[in-house]
């Protein structure tokens, strides 16, 4: 699959380096041992039948991420008042088109998880690091800050609270 030369996943380097997008021009796309495993990961990430195929570790890994995204969702459903039994839904890789006021189109991305709990109007999407590198922190984090507004604009109904979280468990949890 052709990725987008700039998205969510790589404004952080963008910013930090604007040329780096016609730096990389003349490179072909290329999958990686690394990239195939995330791939993979990425795909177990809450989805049990994804697991079965996955090396003792990689499972321990992708239980571990689901753990920290689970109490994520706690404590952000408790800091916005949501009974422990309401009802949610779960949307894995959302697609998220984006446009700013002006009608610009924004750098695509595709959030990892997204949970909603629609009667209570909020939303809190999760993305999964599966690498051993640290990454920038959510509050401060373009991909992040993009998720967020894109389920705020793909949202069905106004959301009163939009969540976003990181999920390391390689790097540090």
């Amino acid at each position: 699959m052709k990725r987008a030369s700039t998205s969510a996943s790589n404004l952080h380097m963008r910013d930090a380096c604007p040329g780096s997008e016609a730096a990389e021009e003349p490179f072909a796309e290329q999958d990686s041992e690394y990239s195939i495993e995330g791939t993979l990961l990425h795909e177990a990430f809450f989805c049990d039948e994804a697991k079965a195929g996955l090396l003792p570790e990689q499972v321990e890994t992708v239980k571990h991420a689901e753990a920290l995204a689970n109490r994520a969702f706690t404590e952000f459903r408790d800091a916005n008042a949501i009974p422990e039994d309401a009802p949610f839904s779960d949307s894995k890789e959302v697609e998220l088109f984006l446009v700013d006021d002006e009608g610009k189109e924004l750098p695509p991305g595709h959030a990892d998880l997204v949970r909603t709990w629609p009667d209570h109007h909020v939303a809190f999407t999760v993305d999964a690091k599966f690498g051993y590198n640290v990454v920038e922190e959510a509050p401060t984090n373009l991909q992040l800050a993009l998720y967020a507004c894109g389920v705020f604009q793909a949202a069905c109904a106004p959301l009163n609270a939009i969540g976003v979280g990181i999920v390391q468990p390689r790097a540090f949890g």
